[in-house]
């Protein structure tokens, strides 16, 4: 496996807990948003579906993974 695959399944895996932390923090609140808990369930399974099909060897998807404007969504310097 390359340190790249490594990083991008970390990546994932960082933004698959903070999406599920956020989602406890809705589903803890009085009266949480159905619309904000089926976004945060919704990208959970698509990280989690991606994570389970997710292959070392193709660098277009690790590559995807590891960009820094969809990760951050975010404009800066390259």
């Amino acid at each position: 496996m390359s340190i790249e695959y490594e990083v991008a399944s970390e990546v994932l895996a960082a933004e698959s807990g903070f999406l599920s932390q956020a989602l406890m923090a809705e589903n803890e609140k009085e009266n949480p948003s159905p619309l904000l808990v089926k976004y945060y369930e919704a990208r959970i399974k698509a990280i989690v579906d991606l994570e389970y099909d997710f292959i070392s060897d193709d660098p277009k998807i690790t590559n995807e993974i590891l960009n820094r404007k969809r990760i951050f969504g975010c404009r800066g310097n390259d």
